[in-house]
Order: structure tokens, then C-alpha cells, then sequence
């Protein structure tokens, strides 16, 4: 995201001919060449560690490291959201107060629901007093932009924010923004990426009455696509929207990350995930962690211009490797992950719009187009149940059959795709997913007992299931008090629902030894119906 180049502050405005000049190199620094800036950005941070900005570890340019030891599960540091929009697609969170209306599993339901916008039909709010303060701090700016262009990337938006702000006398970069990477040379190389950027960049020329200097926009405009990060709730894995804070875009990329961000309410969080010693450099994963290699590294390659050849990305191409043998040839691999990939975006396609897409309605058969793909690519053994994207196929798979009331598919999906991938435990990804599991085993209790499903001698009983969704409630109340703090909304959501479950099942006393052994006798049961074996499951902590 952040690396040490940068378009000079004091560059003259640039002309088309510079644009087009595939040599165009601007003048850059890095954050670490002005101490005094940095210790300036690092004195508003409210965090309980000493943190520095230095030259990184990682890349060429500047990179955030702890001062002092951080054990994993902590707090590094929040910053209030000033600069931050949610995506134009999203629906359910509010525009201003980012929280989420969309009730759901662990999450307390909100009153109401977000309306959009009488004006641009774009922008969403929770409440008139929401809508009055965004109206008041930047969508009376923003309206006639998204009325244009309701699609427009979230940070193409924020850049238009930026300039608005600018003409108002607000400076939201500040002195940090000629130290932000633009890649403004990578974007020229790119005939469609530059012309976007130059439409972007003439068009908030001519809404801020071109009062502003036009190099200014030039480089604002790449250097919000480069230096936002992604705004993750703690209830999703996507993101659904992109935030700017000049401390968080000093954090460099890694694959295996040692902490991570997320947000909730206008508050944007960085926490760590395993302990981080002193002198070691924080780093977060621009993307989503549970993606395949081959998938992380053209994603990194296109939105961020880097090849990753971290520790994950090299162990994980040698696996694949080693699978292939005695072809060295990973093509077929590839094109059998990208080809899961069409389907499953197909498939989800079709149970949004019902009748559209036929091929894709009955899940049955996505099921086997899915094997049909990934038989035979590897010459003497199968596709390994935790190689990507089978794993996460198995999870979409669930949330599909859960949709259609098939609560019986959507298990056996959700415990494979859960349990036999590699991701094993603690981390945002693994509560997600574990939620996504807890819903279904809910869902699939509350069956009545004259169910279909209870004619197979082999399904799990009632308390059993319940036995089993208790066990992983209690873990995933434990696990996300330490990834997201125990005093996140989310967090404070789960342990309220296992309460009230507790509170209405009396008999059950969950963190007992005999808790622990009818837990483990159940899950051996459900984990033998749905084809797994019993040390597949987890263990309580």
C-alpha cells in the first residue's frame, strides 16, 4: 500500500503529453525521511504501545513497527473514520454511522432500516439524523457526483471527498499526501486504468470549479486507489467499503499477517493476531487471507503492483508442486480453481435472480459441473479436501442450500468446507466461518421430529446437534473476545445469544468436564454422519 515514492508536492500541473509519456518518473520520499512528520502521525494514535514509523523490513519504502512487545489479541491502536465511505452496492449499512441494519447471526437487530437518498438513490441512511450530519460533513458535496455516477469506485469517491473538503479550507491529507505511493507510472502503462483515473481526475477538476491545482488531483486520485484500506465489520469476511488513515497506510502487506483491521461504527481498529515482538514490523493482509495463492498473488499483482513472495505464498506454490509430480506443469491447477471460482459466482447469481440462470438453480448439480472440474488434475490422488477452493466452495455451498431450506446439504457442506480446510483457528476468517457453521447446526435442530432427515439411522440426534452448537458458540464467544476485543459489539452479540440459550436450557453447564466429554461424544457423532472423523472436529479450549 505504502511504499516509499511519491509525486512531489511542488510538481507544475501535468500536461497530456507528461501523462502519455510512459517515462514519466515524479520525484518521490518516503514517510521515514521526515522523522518529525512521522512522530507528529504516531503522537495522535491512542494505543497503549510505543509504535514508529521506520524504513520497512518488507519493500523500498516505509513501514510501522512496535516499539515494545505485543501479545496477540490486543488493541494496537484506533482511529476515528473521517475518511471513509461504504461501497455503492452494499445495503444494509448506514453512510454516516456505519452501522449494520441487517439483522443476522451474533448480531443484535437494528431499528428500522436504511433508506437511500431522495436525491442521488445512492447513498444510505439509518435515521434523518444520520442523513442531517452526513448531509452537513460531506453529502451535500457528494449527491450531485453520485447522481453522475452511482457506481463510481469507493475511492474514486473519497477523492472527490478530498477536493471538496479542500475548496471548503478542510485539508484531509494534509502534509502526508506527497508521501503517498501513486504508481502513477504502473497506471500509464494500462491504456482503460489510466483513462479512468484521467476521467476521474477531470472530473473533480471541473466540480470543484477548477480551483484546484491540477497536479494535486492527479496525484490524489491513484493515491487514494493505492493507500485506502479495506473497511472489514467484524461480521463479514468481504469488506464493504474503503477508509483512509495516513498511520494505517504505512502498514505493509503479508500473506500471514500479524494483525488485521476492522471497523465498527466510525471507528477503525488494528489488532494483532499472534504476538509481535519489539522491533518487529506490523503488517496486515490487503486482501482476503483465505484465497488461494495463485488468486493472491494476481490480485496483489493488479490493485497493488507487487509480486508477493512471502513465506505462505512459496510453501503453498511448493505443495502444489509436490501434488502435480512428476508434471511440473501448474496450469491445469489454475484453470481448475479459476473454473470452480465461475461457477460458484454463477450459482450465487442464480439465487439471486431465480429463473435466470437455470443451469445454475439446482445446487445438486453445481455440486457435481464442481467435481467434474477438479477430478483429474492431479495424476495419482484426488483433489485434497483442504486445497482451496474446495474449502470455501463447500462454505458457499451451505449459505446456497440454506437459502432453498435444505437444511441437511447445507450441514455436510458447512462442516467439510469448515473442518477440512487449513485454517484451524482463532483469526476474523475463522469466526466468520464459524458462524456461518453455528447457523446451520441452529437451523438444523430445530427440525421437526418427523423430519426426512431423521429417517437416515445415521443423522444426529437433537442433542446432539445441540451439544455441538453450544460447544462451538462457547469457543467462538472465547475466540472472539480475543481477535476482536471483549468489548466489540460483535463480540458482546454471541456471548449475549449463548446466554439466552443457556438461560433457557438450564441443565446445560458449558466449560465442565462433563460438558467437554458429552461434547466431544456429539460431535464425534455429526462428524461421522457428514463422512469425517472425529479429530476433523475441534477441540474446546
Amino acid at each position: 500500500m505504502l511504499a516509499s515514492l511519491a509525486i512531489d508536492n511542488g510538481a507544475n500541473e501535468c500536461s497530456a503529453d507528461v501523462i502519455d509519456d510512459d517515462n514519466y518518473t515524479p520525484p518521490r520520499d518516503a514517510f521515514h525521511t521526515n522523522p518529525q512528520l512521522c512522530k507528529d502521525m504516531i503522537a495522535r494514535l491512542a494505543s497503549p504501545f510505543p509504535l514508529e514509523i521506520r524504513s520497512s523490513s518488507i519493500c523500498m519504502g516505509s513501514g510501522l513497527f512496535a516499539g515494545a512487545e505485543i501479545d496477540a489479541g490486543r488493541e494496537i491502536y484506533c482511529v476515528p473514520l473521517q475518511l471513509a465511505a461504504i461501497d455503492a452496492d452494499d445495503t444494509s449499512f448506514c453512510h454516516w454511522c456505519f452501522k449494520d441494519q441487517k439483522a443476522g447471526f451474533g448480531r443484535p437487530s437494528e431499528d428500522g432500516a436504511v433508506k437511500t437518498c431522495t436525491g442521488c438513490k445512492t447513498a444510505r441512511f439509518c435515521s434523518k439524523d444520520c442523513q442531517k450530519q452526513a448531509w452537513t460533513y460531506f453529502h451535500k458535496d457528494e449527491c450531485k457526483v453520485l447522481r453522475k455516477a452511482p457506481k463510481m469506485r469507493t475511492q474514486h469517491l473519497l477523492a472527490h471527498r478530498v477536493f471538496f473538503w479542500l475548496r471548503r479550507g478542510q485539508n484531509a491529507l494534509g502534509k502526508v499526501n506527497r508521501y503517498l505511493e501513486t504508481h502513477f507510472n504502473e497506471f500509464s502503462k494500462n491504456g482503460p486504468r489510466i483513462t479512468e483515473i484521467m476521467d476521474i481526475a477531470m472530473a473533480i477538476h471541473d466540480e470543484t470549479g477548477r480551483t484546484t491545482e491540477l497536479s494535486l488531483v492527479w496525484r490524489t486520485v491513484p493515491a487514494m486507489r493505492m493507500n485506502c484500506v479495506r473497511l472489514r465489520p467484524p461480521t463479514k469476511k468481504e469488506s464493504v467499503g474503503y477508509a483512509f488513515d495516513a498511520v494505517t497506510a504505512t502498514i505493509n502487506h503479508s500473506c500471514d499477517p500479524n494483525a488485521f483491521v476492522f471497523f465498527e461504527g466510525r471507528k477503525l481498529c488494528i489488532r494483532s493476531l499472534k504476538k509481535i515482538a519489539a522491533g518487529e514490523e506490523i503488517t496486515i493482509c490487503y486482501l482476503d487471507p483465505t484465497l488461494d495463492v495463485a488468486a493472491r498473488k494476481a490480485l496483489l499483482k493488479h490493485e497493488y503492483f507487487f509480486d508477493c513472495n512471502c513465506n505462505r505464498c512459496n510453501s503453498e506454490h511448493k505443495e502444489k508442486l509436490s501434488l502435480l509430480r512428476p508434471s511440473k506443469d501448474i496450469e491445469p491447477l489454475h484453470r481448475a480453481q479459476q473454473e470452480v471460482h465461475a461457477v460458484l459466482r454463477s450459482a450465487t447469481r442464480a439465487a439471486k435472480h431465480p429463473g435466470i440462470y437455470p443451469a445454475f438453480d439446482d445446487l445438486p448439480t453445481v455440486e457435481t459441473k464442481i467435481r467434474t472440474i477438479i477430478n483429474n488434475v492431479f495424476p495419482s490422488a484426488p483433489w485434497p479436501e483442504h486445497l482451496e477452493p474446495l474449502p470455501s466452495a463447500r462454505l458457499v455451498l451451505a449459505n446456497l442450500y440454506l437459502d432453498q431450506g435444505k437444511a441437511i446439504p447445507a450441514l455436510r457442506n458447512a462442516l467439510k468446507g469448515k473442518f477440512r480446510s487449513t485454517r484451524r483457528g482463532g483469526g476474523p476468517e475463522w469466526i466468520n466461518e464459524m458462524t456461518d457453521v453455528m447457523t446451520v447446526l441452529v437451523i438444523a435442530g430445530s427440525l421437526p421430529r418427523d423430519a426426512v432427515a431423521y429417517e437416515d439411522k445415521t443423522f444426529p440426534s437433537v442433542d446432539d446437534i445441540k451439544a455441538v452448537t453450544y460447544g462451538y458458540l462457547y469457543e467462538g464467544c472465547r475466540q472472539a473476545g480475543k481477535v476482536f476485543g471483549g468489548e466489540a459489539a460483535y463480540t458482546k452479540g454471541l456471548c449475549s445469544m449463548l446466554t439466552e440459550m443457556l438461560r433457557t436450557n438450564p441443565g446445560v453447564r458449558v466449560g465442565t468436564k462433563q460438558f467437554r466429554h458429552e461434547f466431544e461424544k456429539a460431535q464425534g457423532t455429526v462428524m461421522a454422519w457428514a463422512g469425517m472423523k472425529p479429530e476433523d472436529g475441534m477441540v474446546l479450549s
